[in-house]
């Protein structure tokens, strides 16, 4: 128990108010975790590249890093760019949250290790585009096996942990086993089956270590917009839920505008793109009804990322390529939290990928702004690219999804 010096109670004269109606916010548990911590702490809807971040020296990891404290993560997900310097290894940990990892820079290898009571131990090699998962209470490093730095991008679920408990023995030195998010041989073998989730039957792959997500091969989807491919990285412990996706649009499309609960954050595998950000209650139409300024935009490339629903949730947001490569992007998941993401209109029971005619979240092409096309258009042409969305896209609306999908 914490000693803190408290001043008396002041009763109110009369009808005065008690106390105050203006004060300094309190920081969470999650928040001063990431002060003691000592490294910077990026605020923001998203990076355009990760690459170009200011990091700093971390000893406890033997590293240096930015925390990312994007807006509508508060107290869901926690994030942050490491780096490893050549030819070095972070410092032996483990920790009570599920954690991932995607390589942006450098080559080497990870060593997983559980307590005595399994005894079960992994070696494996990471890469460019390599995506994997450190269960809870694991020990684990990362070693640089190159004589330039290497660079990651982390989510976890860690938040709620610090804003729980606030202790962190409790959190990095808890010996409960969880033999259902770890296993023996196999468990990070490599994985190409494709199967149906339980939930929705779109495409995916049950694994624990994808080793590149930048060149896999993705199957037809089309769910998103015309052309677009997609899978869920099915993690073991986890299959009835939805936990991010890796997906690709081909050249010259882009995704309808659509809504959801704040959490998902989109991390650029290869391409360039942007992504805009606006509150529901600004409508279908922002720019034609003169609230433009209410619009968010972040621009990425390969690295970047950006926060898909900030500013508490439920924002319209929607994802454009423009370069000369399909732009290919990964919803990274960072483990379960408090507050699910269904991608189910709760109302209708319809899929979040419908369009708002069908039930769902997504606001058909028939209903888009028309900014929103011209402006594509014009980026495009400035890249030298031509638009491949279907035409009559605009005047006979997307494909009708399937109302039981989500």
């Amino acid at each position: 128990m914490t000693d803190m010096k408290l001043e008396s109670y002041k009763a109110p004269k009369g009808e005065e108010n008690a106390g105050l109606k203006r004060w300094e916010r309190q920081k969470t548990g999650y928040e001063i975790f990431m002060q003691e911590e000592g490294i910077p702490v990026f605020r923001g809807i998203g990076v355009r590249d990760t690459r170009e971040l200011e990091l700093g020296d971390w000893p406890r990891r033997g590293a240096r890093g930015q925390f990312l404290y994007l807006d509508g993560l508060e107290g869901s997900k926690g994030m942050y760019v490491m780096e490893i310097p050549p030819a070095k290894s972070t410092e032996p940990e483990k920790h009570l949250y599920h954690e991932f990892f995607i390589v942006v820079e450098g080559r080497g290898t990870v060593e997983i290790w559980s307590d005595e009571k399994t005894g079960y131990r992994h070696n494996f090699e990471w890469q460019p585009g390599s995506m994997f998962r450190i269960p809870p209470n694991v020990n684990y490093r990362l070693i640089n096996s190159t004589n330039k730095r290497a660079l990651f991008i982390a989510a976890n679920n860690a938040p709620g942990m610090f804003n729980m408990f606030r202790d962190r023995e409790f959190i990095f030195n808890n010996d409960h086993p969880f033999p259902q998010f770890f296993g023996g041989k196999g468990f990070y073998d490599a994985n190409e089956q494709l199967v149906a989730t339980p939930y929705n039957k779109r495409a995916a792959i049950r694994a624990n270590f994808f080793p590149d997500i930048i060149n896999c091969e993705l199957p037809l989807d089309n769910q998103r917009a015309p052309g677009y491919r997609r899978i869920t990285p099915m993690w073991h412990g986890f299959e009835n839920e939805q936990t991010g996706f890796v997906a690709q649009y081909p050249i010259g499309r882009y995704s309808m505008a659509h809504y959801h609960e704040s959490g998902a954050v989109l991390v650029c595998l290869d391409g360039e793109g942007y992504t805009y950000n606006w509150p529901r209650e600004y409508g279908f139409t922002p720019w034609k009804d003169g609230n433009e300024d209410q619009v968010r935009i972040i621009e990425y490339v390969n690295g970047g990322l950006v926060a898909a629903a900030p500013g508490g949730g439920q924002w319209f947001h929607q994802h454009f390529g423009v370069g000369s490569k399909p732009l290919r992007l990964c919803n990274f998941w960072g483990g379960p939290n408090a507050v699910p993401n269904e991608y189910l209109n709760r109302e209708t029971g319809v899929s979040a990928l419908a369009t708002t005619r069908e039930g769902g979240q997504s606001i058909d092409y028939r209903d888009e702004d028309p900014f929103v096309r011209e402006e594509f258009e014009r980026r495009l042409a400035e890249a030298g690219v031509a638009s491949t969305m279907p035409p009559e896209i605009y005047t006979h609306g997307a494909p009708q999804a399937d109302p039981n999908a989500s």
